[in-house]
């Protein structure tokens, strides 16, 4: 009996991507999406390998602390693509957590492996708190917000990307040109296969351009080895440590608050998947987002119990989603299955690692690149107004601020370093705060008084600034705006000069209301478009029929620009009111 996954809302699926969230991939594309997204993630295992090396963790200690870490990637990453509520179903995948390293280091030189338990269950308890009320929250989340947490995410990949590729650090302090070597193979040979390789090949593009990279690592420095790898078994059931309730309390307040703060990563990185496997994407799927926090938050409750390292999203492995243009959560099954098998083969996991960082540099400046462009599209897919321009522009300030100056982040209380020491995080907290103390992307209302002296432009302007300062997606502003002089138009040419405009909007919907003295407007016959076309006939031999027929064009331009059309009658007046999807 076939596998099924649980159902999600059908959508339509880009032309460039090859296999969307729901779609199976062929046998052997599927195995090798699958491997490339493991392969991706399990060289990102260092950050795990860094917490090790500050607790001074013994070489035996380390292999199972890193096996556990990633079984704990594994389940988080099994979960996000199962779906149902406790998985997002898109293919995102997980890592050690880049910002739970200092964390992770102090708990495990004062407590050893058992510490983890406390951090494992204060970030997955703040996950699941957050993932309770998101839904709650669209009006901090509209595409301008949403968009800068995207970029921000792919800002923050380019200063350790660069490191990476440029070989900072490895070699004295100037750059290694081995290095830039490998990283520029590989970056070259990504794009090159991405641009011109076809739709079939992109699918291997990240494959080749490792394999670029590693096999010039070969010819230059050959890879390195583990000093201890002939005693790394190849079988071996992860070890996991006995929970200790022993933590320190302000260690943990440091915990909770970078957790929460980690999930606008994670936000990030939903929204990002939906937005690439939708081609019609217009806001964000609150109750998938919540399930991608709640996937990842029930994966670091299982991991603090037996000694792994807290987990969070992989934004190389969403740069490898475009870069394959495969968004299928079947992959990330594969890719999860492939990782617990990993976490029982010590041996592998522990080559895996070996990859050089350059290597990975190249693939993580692609990421990166790809992040802060797809950002910018959400950004820009709504109209802008001055205050979206404010919080937008201050949360980017603030984010490249602090990457660019990092003395900045040392500066100020404790508390506050810990907000600061994340350009990430510092630029998303103020993308939030300033869309919440704006109100932007919440239910509007503006009114506008019409006299005989109103004309179409004093309108059109006037809708075009409401929309601008709602945020209204650019494809429906114009829409708006030309369907309401149409209107203006129509009810003027039957004798019922409209007095009054309103002008509503709550993010799914709008809605224009005219109001006007007399009889509510006869639609049947004035808004049928088909109707128009036996007098355009009688129009080429009779002037007054013309007449007639370019009476009724604003009617029949009213009824197809907007998506519903309604009369009304009340104790205000009669009502025509225009209503549009959004």
């Amino acid at each position: 009996m076939p596998l099924r996954l649980p159902a999600v809302l059908r959508r339509r699926r880009p032309p460039d991507l090859l296999y969307a969230a729901d779609e199976r991939p062929p046998a052997l594309a599927w195995l090798i999406l699958a491997a490339q997204h493991a392969g991706t993630a399990l060289a990102l295992t260092a950050y795990a390998l860094v917490a090790a090396s500050v607790a001074g963790l013994s070489p035996q200690d380390t292999r199972s602390f890193l096996a556990l870490s990633i079984l704990a990637m594994a389940v988080a990453t099994l979960l996000q693509s199962w779906g149902g509520r406790t998985g997002s179903a898109s293919l995102l995948v997980h890592i050690p957590a880049p910002g739970m390293l200092g964390f992770t280091g102090a708990a495990l030189a004062a407590h050893g492996p058992g510490g983890l338990f406390a951090v494992g269950l204060v970030t997955g308890a703040v996950a699941l708190a957050v993932s309770l009320c998101v839904d709650r929250l669209r009006s901090l989340f509209p595409p301008s917000v949403a968009g800068a947490v995207v970029c921000l995410v792919g800002l923050s990949l380019v200063p350790g990307a660069l490191r990476n590729a440029s070989g900072l650090g490895l070699q004295g302090a100037g750059v290694a040109p081995a290095a830039l070597a490998m990283s520029g193979v590989t970056l070259a040979v990504i794009v090159g296969v991405i641009v011109w390789g076809g739709r079939r090949a992109s699918v291997f593009g990240l494959a080749l351009g490792m394999f670029a990279g590693v096999a010039m690592a070969i010819v230059l420095d050959g890879l390195p080895v583990a000093a201890d790898a002939g005693g790394v078994p190849w079988l071996a059931l992860p070890a996991p440590g006995l929970p200790s309730l022993a933590f320190d309390p302000m260690l943990l307040i440091g915990v909770a608050l970078t957790a929460t703060l980690s999930q606008l990563d994670v936000f990030g990185g939903a929204v990002m998947l939906q937005r690439m496997d939708d081609a019609d994407w217009r806001r964000v799927d609150l109750p998938r987002a919540a399930a991608a926090l709640r996937a990842g938050g029930l994966a670091n409750l299982l991991g603090g119990c037996v000694g792994a390292q807290p987990v969070g999203l992989s934004s190389a492995n969403i740069g490898l989603c475009h870069v394959t243009r495969c968004t299928s959560r079947w992959v990330g099954l594969g890719c999860g299955l492939l990782l617990a098998v990993v976490a029982c083969m010590p041996k592998v996991a522990l080559a895996l690692t070996l990859v050089p960082g350059a290597v990975l540099g190249g693939v993580q400046i692609y990421a990166a690149a790809y992040l802060m462009v797809s950002g910018m599209q959400l950004i820009v897919s709504r109209a802008l107004d001055v205050r979206a321009h404010c919080v937008v522009g201050l949360s980017l300030l603030v984010g490249v601020g602090l990457m660019s100056v990092p003395l900045l982040a040392q500066q100020g209380p404790g508390w506050l370093q810990q907000v600061t020491a994340s350009g990430f995080v510092a630029g998303g907290l103020v993308a939030v705060i300033g869309n919440l103390l704006t109100r932007l992307g919440v239910a509007s209302r503006a009114r506008l008084q019409l006299d005989p002296a109103t004309d179409g432009r004093a309108l059109t302007d006037w809708m075009q600034g409401c929309a601008a300062r709602w945020g209204v997606r650019r494809d429906v502003a114009p829409r708006v705006a030309q369907a309401g002089l149409e209107a203006l138009e129509w009810l003027r040419a039957a004798g019922r000069a409209p007095s009054q405009v309103e002008f509503h909007f709550d993010e799914l919907r709008l809605r224009l209301v005219f109001r006007h003295a007399g009889p509510a407007l006869p639609l049947r016959r004035a808004t049928a478009f088909d109707a128009l076309l036996p007098d355009l006939r009688e129009a080429l031999q009779d002037d007054a029929a013309l007449d007639r027929a370019m009476a009724r064009v604003p009617a029949a331009l009213v009824s197809r620009l907007a998506d519903r059309v309604s009369v009304h009658t009340g104790a205000r007046g009669a009502e025509l009111r225009l209503a549009f999807e959004h």
